[in-house]
């Protein structure tokens, strides 16, 4: 629903995606339209994911009414981010955002073993063992051990 704008300024910036869902390395397009009193003013975006800005950038608009904002897709931005574009006529600040779901995949290999197991041995309770983890250089891996038992009992929830 269109909004009023301060003091009947007229003034309004819309933001529109070329997609609503994206995968990690798409280039994805943002149109920033605009109408305002004001033809040469710096816009500022932000791309917010995870509560982290991940990028902000300064822009000046010299008379366009129209911004086209290429943004490459990275994991950075996995599972979502929101797009924040603002500009200031005056006193009055203009704004507006578009939240966008990037689609979830895992990014790498990972591979979980037991060491000196091939042939599948199932471990009594205080029992050692060695758990190999292998995974990609860098990779960021969480592990949690739930005994059966309390999994049953919390209705096959792990909270």
């Amino acid at each position: 629903e269109a909004y009023a704008t301060k003091e009947n300024s007229g003034n309004y910036l819309h933001i529109s995606a070329d997609s609503a869902e994206l995968q990690i390395n798409d280039d994805s397009k943002f149109l920033l339209h605009f109408k305002s009193s004001v033809q040469d003013q710096d816009l500022t975006y932000l791309i917010l994911s995870k509560g982290q800005i991940v990028k902000a950038e300064r822009y000046n608009r010299k008379g366009q009414s129209i911004i086209s904002l290429s943004v490459r897709i990275t994991k950075d931005l996995v599972p979502s981010f929101r797009l924040v574009a603002y500009y200031h006529v005056g006193s009055e600040v203009v704004s507006d955002s578009i939240w966008v779901d990037v689609k979830d995949t895992c990014m790498g290999t990972l591979k979980l073993s037991l060491k000196d197991n091939p042939d599948g041995k199932i471990y009594e309770p205080y029992v050692e063992f060695d758990l190999v983890v292998t995974g990609d250089p860098s990779a960021k891996v969480g592990l949690v051990a739930v005994d059966k038992g309390v999994f049953v009992l919390n209705k096959n929830r792990l909270t």
